[in-house]
């Protein structure tokens, strides 16, 4: 007796198959039977539906009935990704003050697929806080990117202090919770106060144009927390790792004294009070810098340049500063 079974399913919808594909056949002699596989890829399915149908169509000749259909009903358990691999890496020390706490999503268990996940952040310097969940310590509420700002854009982090942070994954259809465990990290101190520009002296940067961007430092970037926190990085002790990358890597400090030349015009316009357009190009170009520049930076240095990227993918960042983005 000649059979087939054929997978019956919506167009488009690829979590049921026979053997791997969407159908099978045979051939079975007098009082024999043949088995079938079935196999619910539980991956392929995404949004907030947890139920889902179909039916398995067998066919045969010579048999009564010569065609039955077999309904396959399948619950889908949402279980979102346990976030893991923490940065800064769990008991770090020696943390900058303006550290961004960030995180990569792991996996579920076999049982579950993720769904559409959202975090909330617990971080405190109080352990006991973070591990009960403490109202207090939700730094960051119901977001859907794996980064959070710690101090919530209140101002730099105290110095020689262990924080404490936790991260609660959430899925957004069936609200299954998982969480990551308990992570630390220790502060630093503050980098002392300084003037002096290392990486600057490797730009061929005339007089006059070094005293401009001296004017937009104590002119402008002085007179709000996101240009005082950026002072405070330019002058950070990472500033001889900087210097170093730059020494020996000609087209980076090409590409910097391009974005320098290139944004003068726009820093003097806003230094006359002036309208400060920034071409988008020049973001563009910042952005590749930045990139580049974090390939070949210790630790420290990347979580400097992490935050920069940031400030930037934001897009308030030169608003902020009072420059206008043109294409």
């Amino acid at each position: 007796m000649e059979w087939e079974a054929t997978s019956v399913i919506a167009e488009g919808v690829t979590w049921l198959t026979i053997d791997g594909e969407t159908g099978t056949s045979g051939t079975t002699g007098s009082a024999e039977t043949d088995t079938i596989t079935v196999r619910v890829d539980r991956s392929a399915l995404e949004g907030c539906t947890y139920e889902y149908s179909a039916s398995i169509k067998i066919t045969a000749t010579n048999a009564l009935p010569e065609e039955v259909t077999v309904f396959v009903t399948m619950n889908k358990n949402i279980i979102p990704q346990i976030p893991t691999i923490p940065a800064p890496v769990d008991g770090a020390s020696d943390q900058v003050l303006y550290s961004t706490l960030s995180w990569q999503e792991g996996e579920t268990s076999e049982t579950a697929v993720e769904g559409i996940a959202k975090y909330d952040v617990y971080f405190s310097s109080n352990q006991a806080f973070v591990e009960s969940n403490n109202p207090s310590a939700l730094i960051c509420d119901d977001i859907a990117v794996p980064y959070c700002d710690p101090s919530g854009g209140g101002g730099q982090l105290n110095e020689n202090t262990t924080y404490y942070w936790a991260v609660k994954a959430i899925d957004e259809c069936q609200g299954n919770t998982v969480d990551s465990g308990i992570w630390s990290f220790t502060t630093g101190e503050a980098p002392p106060p300084t003037n002096n520009c290392l990486v600057s002296s490797l730009l061929p940067l005339s007089n006059n144009e070094i005293t401009t961007l001296r004017r937009f430092r104590d002119e402008v970037l002085v007179e709000s927390y996101t240009g005082e926190k950026y002072i405070d990085l330019y002058y950070s002790y990472h500033t001889v790792d900087a210097l170093l990358i730059m020494l020996f890597n000609p087209e980076l400090r090409m590409c910097a004294n391009r974005i320098v030349k290139e944004s003068l015009p726009a820093i003097k316009a806003h230094l006359r009070g002036e309208r400060a357009p920034i071409d988008a190009e020049i973001v563009e170009d910042m952005e590749l810098f930045l990139e580049q520049f974090e390939k070949s930076a210790r630790p420290g240095l990347k979580r400097v340049i992490r935050i920069m990227k940031k400030d930037i993918a934001q897009g308030d960042l030169f608003k902020d500063f009072g420059f206008s983005i043109v294409k």
